[in-house]
Order: C-alpha cells, then structure tokens, then sequence
C-alpha cells in the first residue's frame, strides 16, 4: 500500500520541543511571571519584562500629597498567539505613611494592539487606612479567557490614590525586577520588594 502524500516529506528542520511540569500539563495552565520596570534612553519607558536580568533606572515611584498617580508597563510583542485563562496574581512592594482615609492601591490586568487596550481581569482595590509601613500587598485577579494575538501585548496598570484630607501622606510603589533598593522602597532594610510581578496563567496550546 501507498504512504500518504504527508508521510513522504521530508523536513531537516529541528522538532519543536516543549516541556511543561506535571501540574502545568494537569491543570492545563501554564504561569509566566512579568516584571515591571523603567528604562531611560530617548525617552522613559514604562515596560513589563519576564524575566528578572534587567535592571530598573527608577526603581520606585512616590505619590506625595492628595492626588492620583498611574503607572502603566507594556511588554513587548508577543511572537506567537497565547491564550490567558485562569487567575493571575499580583504582589506590589509598598513604602507607605497614610492617615486615617480612603487610600487605595489598584491593579488591573490588559491586553494592548497598539491603539486600543482591552481588560482581561476588572481593577483589584485595595483600600488602606493609617499604616506606616514598608510592606507587600498581594492581589488575586480572575481574568477573562482573552487570546492575545501575534504582536498584541500585555499591559498592566497601577494606580495610587490619596483622596482629600491626605495632605502629607505618601504611598509608594516599587518596580526593579532585580529588587534593590529604591529611594523610598527598600527591601534590604524592610519586609517589602522593589520586584513587584504578576504570575499570568497561559492555556497549554
């Protein structure tokens, strides 16, 4: 008997590998940690990197006084498709001396096709009250099954606010995937990181 047409390729290329542990393969799911962090060259960037070799030029930001400050990394392209499905979970380094108000601390999950950036989780707020502290908030953020396609990108936003009466207040957050010290967010004096990250659960595909 004949072999199929497909059988008689032939191809020198190297197979595609991919390994993946046991958990990974029986949930499905597959967690990718990302970095925020900021780079200066012809202008700042604001990026979000998966892995921990780059250092940060700002480490930390400060929020000073009543008002609002928003801070918004973008990875960079993604070469092949991938599918979020699953929790995310986020963990922020704060540096933080807040009176007795309305404080909060946002985060929220996008993806990002240049011109338009669409939610994958809703904003996780967490309000904070008098705390004079340098510690780590944590965030657990259910995302929607969203296929971020070749090039899109991933964005994460952090938004502090301090609401009126908060004069003298400030709230800091850190970004250095390499976790040194900040000028206000100090993790070699204080249970705290400058390495704020996201875990990204990915389908197995």
């Amino acid at each position: 008997m004949a072999l199929a047409p497909q059988l008689l390729k032939f191809s020198t290329a190297a197979p595609n590998i991919a390994s993946y542990d046991y958990n990974s393969i029986a949930s499905g799911i597959n967690y990718t940690t990302f970095y925020p962090l900021v780079t200066k060259d012809a202008a700042t960037q604001y990026s979000l990197q998966d892995n921990t070799n780059n250092f940060s030029s700002i480490r930390d930001t400060k929020l000073l006084g009543v008002g609002t400050t928003t801070l918004t990394f973008d990875s960079s392209g993604f070469n092949i498709q991938r599918t979020v499905r699953g929790t995310a979970f986020m963990s922020v380094g704060v540096e933080e001396a807040l009176g007795p108000i309305a404080n909060t601390l946002s985060v929220q999950l996008f993806k990002y096709d240049g011109s338009t950036a669409t939610a994958i989780s809703t904003a996780s707020v967490l309000t904070i009250g008098s705390e004079t502290t340098q510690t780590i908030y944590s965030f657990e953020m259910p995302c929607t099954e969203t296929l971020i396609a070749e090039k899109e990108q991933l964005r994460v936003v952090i938004i502090l606010t301090i609401p009126a009466g908060g004069g003298g207040c400030w709230l800091s957050v850190g970004h250095d995937p390499a976790n040194f010290d900040g000028e206000n967010v100090t993790p070699s004096t204080a249970d705290t990181i400058t390495s704020t990250r996201i875990n990204i659960p990915f389908k197995l595909e």
